[in-house]
């Protein structure tokens, strides 16, 4: 009896859990800061998300060249999570809303070296 209610619990549990997944937007990453305790660049969580984010960007990379277009200099001194975080702080308010990604991508554009956007 216990085992059937158990087994039917979890079944009821798996049927409402959401089987999609939102994207953060930067609201939410600095509300996420905001709320611990620690400085923003050393939170573990914002440091994960960062570095899913580079992953990702490294894996388009290895794909499609997809960097090269907007980095020129060195790709392993840019995928630093302590300056990127920092930069997303910096710059939160144009993506309040948007995908906190973004941001991430932004940073590569302006410190990549390759474009009019650059800050060299």
């Amino acid at each position: 009896m216990i085992k059937t209610a158990t087994v039917l619990l979890m079944m009821l549990i798996a049927s409402i859990t959401p089987k999609t997944a939102n994207s953060l937007t930067m609201s939410e990453f600095v509300s996420i800061c905001e709320k611990m305790q620690t400085k923003c660049h050393e939170n573990q969580f914002l440091q994960a998300y960062v570095g899913g984010a580079l992953d990702l960007l490294a894996a388009l990379d290895e794909e499609t060249n997809y960097l090269a277009k907007i980095v020129c200099k060195d790709k392993r001194s840019l995928f630093n999570t302590d300056a990127i975080i920092r930069y997303m702080m910096e710059n939160q308010k144009p993506y309040k809303n948007r995908n906190a990604t973004l941001v991430i991508v932004r940073y590569m554009e302006e410190n990549g070296g390759c474009s009019a956007h650059s800050a060299e």
